[in-house]
């Protein structure tokens, strides 16, 4: 087997298409900090001391958020715990976020989860649906699905009340973060009807990530007739708050899209906004576009910087192409280790592409020992997820090996679970919870 002629067609399945990738929906999200009254300082200062949980819950909103005294989350903390000591849900629910992010105490998934539940089981919804998130995650809880979409469905559902005949909208966060469950058919049976029914009832709230996942919905035709301009009109809602995921899908409509023109010049203008806010998948797109020259002048220096950010952020499209970049010399200088490097953390997030190119570095024995039975087991998961590239080198390889070679190496691929790296960065939003 030539490694020049496979180095050439892996050159090949980077190259092919000339697309960016396809941006995921908003995820699931997490509430914020409670938010005081209007009521003095110094007043609150006076019956928090005097151990007025109340009083204690509203200071340590100002601390915790910085307004009118210095941000403080070690006092913050600490009021917190008092009052969600004495029961106060509010109290509870933020000294619960303080955990989970790790501010002024440190981070604690499990005592996050703790205050959560107390919250939650007095019916706040912010608690209800941040402990749903924990549920989803996995973080400090076993990953449980259908329980996450419990505790979402209690917070998401309008409530009218039996004295006054008012009624509630619901959490928007937990009906958008629910919405995402019934598209993905996770912890409840799929329903992309009832996806975008959620997803509606949260856009209703001006939620800008439901506003996206409602314009995903339309550009796929999922639970609604498929329309690009109502998904156009969608996104651009949601880009009014600064979505940065309702850029990149903007971008990859203009840069991809059937039904209206294509732009590339447009499409890499929104890349751009949303990979100047730090969207690890909107400076994915963006480097493709600097490297096939599609709306943007040709600048492999270009691309390898934004791959880069991108990568270090997770994203293992960049880090499978940052790896290539590296292997050929395109934008950055030769370095066989480096290319092997980026290529190994692609792979160990699952992605066939990084898969196949760990796979050739062990075959050839660039940057690290020659190994056909690790070489086989990367490029059979490869082959396992549909890659037909990869298949044909797996067999190829096959032909110099020994049976218990080939059964060892198979075995070690049934082994293999993927680790997502960006699943590891929590994610949180700015919606305030009043007390």
């Amino acid at each position: 087997m030539c490694f020049g002629r496979i180095a050439a067609a892996l050159a090949a399945i980077f190259l092919a298409g000339c697309t960016s990738v396809t941006p995921p929906e908003s995820p699931s999200l997490t509430n914020g900090t409670g938010q005081a009254g209007n009521v003095k300082l110094s007043d609150l200062k006076t019956r928090a001391a005097e151990g007025d949980y109340f009083a204690q819950t509203h200071l340590a909103w100002h601390y915790d958020t910085g307004k009118g005294v210095p941000t403080d989350p070690q006092e913050a903390a600490r009021l917190y715990k008092l009052a969600a000591q004495k029961g106060h849900s509010m109290a509870q629910n933020n000294l619960g976020q303080l955990y989970r992010d790790g501010r002024g105490v440190a981070q604690d998934y499990a005592e996050a989860a703790k205050w959560f539940r107390k919250a939650a089981d007095q019916g706040n919804a912010y608690a209800q649906t941040n402990l749903g998130w924990l549920c989803e995650q996995g973080l400090g809880l076993k990953r449980d699905y259908a329980e996450a979409a419990k505790w979402y469905h209690r917070a998401a559902e309008p409530i009218s009340s039996p004295l006054t005949g008012y009624k509630t909208p619901g959490n928007a966060l937990a009906q958008n973060n629910l919405g995402l469950l019934c598209r993905e058919g996770r912890g409840v049976a799929q329903d992309s009807n009832e996806a975008v029914r959620w997803f509606r009832l949260a856009a209703a709230q001006s939620n800008d990530h439901a506003w996206h996942n409602l314009g995903l919905m339309y550009e796929r035709g999922e639970g609604v007739q498929r329309d690009e301009m109502e998904a156009l009109k969608c996104y651009k809602k949601s880009i009014e708050a600064g979505n940065a995921f309702a850029m990149t899908s903007l971008g990859w409509m203009l840069e991809n899209g059937r039904d209206m023109r294509r732009d590339f010049v447009e499409a890499a203008n929104w890349y751009r906004k949303a990979a100047d806010l730090g969207y690890a998948m909107a400076q994915n797109n963006l480097a493709t576009m600097y490297r096939e020259g599609r709306g943007v002048r040709q600048d492999f220096i270009s691309a390898a910087e934004w791959y880069r950010k991108a990568a270090d952020q997770g994203n293992a499209y960049s880090q499978a192409t940052l790896g290539w970049m590296y292997e050929k010399g395109h934008g950055v200088k030769q370095d066989f280790t480096l290319a092997f490097e980026w290529y190994r953390r692609a792979a160990a997030q699952g992605l066939s592409v990084g898969q196949i190119g760990l796979g050739l570095f062990y075959y050839h024995g660039a940057s690290v020992k020659k190994d056909l039975g690790t070489a086989y087991k990367w490029l059979h998961l490869a082959a396992n997820q549909g890659n037909s590239k990869a298949g044909e080198y797996r067999d190829a390889l096959a032909k110099e090996m020994t049976v218990e070679q080939i059964t060892e190496a198979r075995k070690q691929a049934a082994d293999f679970i993927p680790e997502p790296e960006a699943a590891k960065t929590t994610q949180s939003h700015s919606s305030v919870s009043r007390p």
